[in-house]
C-alpha cells in the first residue's frame, strides 16, 4: 500500500495516510527510543568508543547500557521522548511567518508550553506529513511519469525521487523539534534544560531562531538520500520477495514488511550515516556546558569543518561512531514504521467494511 498503483484500488483520503503514518511513527518512537539515546551519545563522544581508551565515556553498547542506568536511572533512555513525539507544534512557527524576532519566541514558547497538553494528539507528525507527502507525490506524478517507472522495473527509482522529496519537506518543517531532542538526549547529570520551556528560553538566548536550526544543511544533505533509499530500497526488496515467493498479493504479511523493512532501513543508514553524524555534533555547538563531563568538546564551523576535524583529530572510522546501534534502531525503526503504516491502512479498509 505504500506508493500509488493504478491496478489499486485507492479508497484512502489525505486523512487516511495522515492517520497511519502518525500511527506508525508514534509507536515506533515509542519503543525504540533508548537506542535512539544510545545512538546519539556514541555519535557525540569525540574519544574512541574502545576499552583502549582511559578517557573514553563509552566504550561498548552494553557498558554504556548500564552507564546511563546508574547515572541517569530509566527515564535516561527517554530523554528527548517529548520533543521528538511532538514535532507537529513546529508547523505553527513555520506557517506563521512573522516580521518581529520577539513573536517568533513567543510562538516557540506557547509551543512549548503546550507540549504537555498537547502530547498525544500531536505525536509523531514529522512521519505522518512525510508519508501523506510521499502518497501525494507518487499519485500527483503518476500520468505523467512513464509506466516502466511507476510499475514495471524501475519504480524503486520513482520512489526514490518522491521519497527524498518528501523527507526533506517533513525535515525542513521539523528540524528545530530534531534539534531540541538531540539537546535533551545530550545532556547529563546535572541538567542544563530543567524542562522543555527552559530549553527553548536558553537556546534562544545563544543566537536567536538560527540556534534552533543548527545543523539543517547536513539535516537535508542526509534527509533526502536517506529517505530516497528507505522508500527505494523497500519497494525493491518487495519486488524481490513476491518474485522470489511468487506472491503477488496486493495485501502484504506482516513478516514481508518487518522484512523488507528492517533490510530497507539497514541499507540506507549505512549509506549516509556520516552525514547523519556530523548533523548531530552539529546541533549541539554551543552547548558545551552540559558535555564536557562526557569528555572532550570540539567546535565546529560547518559541516565541511566538522568533517575535516574528525577526520584528522579521530581518523575515518570515526564517521561511523555509533554504527552498531545506529543500524539496529535503523533496522527495526523502518521495519516497523513500514508495518504500523501497512497495518493502519489495513485496519481502516476493514472498519469501513463494517
Amino acid at each position: 500500500m505504500v506508493g500509488y498503483d493504478s491496478n489499486v484500488s485507492h479508497n484512502f483520503t489525505t486523512t487516511d495516510y495522515q492517520l497511519a503514518g502518525a500511527s506508525s511513527g508514534f509507536f515506533t518512537r515509542l519503543l525504540l527510543q533508548p537506542l535512539d539515546v544510545l545512538k546519539i551519545r556514541f555519535q557525540l563522544q569525540s574519544e574512541p568508543i574502545s576499552k583502549a581508551s582511559p578517557f573514553s565515556k563509552y566504550h561498548g553498547i552494553r557498558q554504556a547500557v548500564s552507564c546511563i542506568y546508574r547515572e541517569e536511572g530509566l527515564f535516561g533512555f527517554w530523554k528527548g521522548h517529548n520533543p521528538a513525539q511532538a514535532l507537529s507544534v513546529i508547523y505553527g512557527v513555520v506557517q506563521h511567518d512573522s516580521e518581529s524576532t520577539t513573536l517568533q519566541m513567543q510562538l516557540y514558547l506557547v509551543s512549548c508550553l503546550s507540549l504537555n497538553m498537547k502530547f498525544l494528539q500531536n505525536f509523531s507528525s514529522c512521519v505522518s506529513f512525510q508519508f501523506g507527502c510521499f502518497e501525494h507525490l507518487t499519485a500527483s506524478l503518476y500520468p505523467h511519469v512513464p509506466s516502466r517507472f511507476t510499475s514495471g522495473p524501475l519504480k524503486p527509482i520513482y520512489h526514490f525521487g518522491c521519497g527524498g522529496i518528501a523527507g526533506c519537506a517533513a525535515a525542513l518543517v521539523a528540524h528545530p523539534f530534531d534539534v531540541l531532542r538531540t539537546r535533551f538526549v545530550s545532556q547529563g547529570e546535572p541538567k542544563i534544560y530543567r524542562s522543555i520551556y527552559h530549553a527553548v528560553q536558553s537556546m534562544y538566548k545563544e543566537a536567536g531562531v538560527r540556534t534552533f536550526y543548527r545543523g539543517l544543511i547536513p539535516a537535508l544533505v542526509q534527509v533526502y538520500p536517506h529517505t530516497s533509499f528507505q522508500f527505494a530500497f523497500y519497494t525493491l526488496f518487495n519486488k524481490m520477495w513476491e518474485s522470489y515467493f511468487m506472491s503477488h498479493s496486493n495485501s502484504k504479511g506482516t513478516v514481508q514488511s518487518l522484512t523488507c523493512g528492517s533490510l530497507a532501513g539497514i541499507a540506507a543508514k549505512t549509506i549516509v550515516y556520516p552525514l547523519d553524524l556530523a548533523k548531530k555534533r552539529l546541533e549541539v555547538q554551543g552547548f558545551e556546558d552540559a558535555r564536557r563531563h562526557f569528555g572532550r568538546v570540539e567546535a565546529y564551523k560547518n559541516l565541511i569543518d566538522c568533517l575535516r576535524t574528525m577526520y584528522q583529530k579521530e581518523g575515518v572510522l570515526s564517521f561511523y561512531k555509533g554504527l552498531k546501534p545506529s543500524i539496529l534502531k535503523a533496522a527495526f525503526s523502518t521495519a516497523l514504521t513500514f508495518t504500523f503504516y501497512e497495518s493502519a491502512l489495513y485496519l481502516i479498509t476493514e472498519y469501513r467494511k463494517v
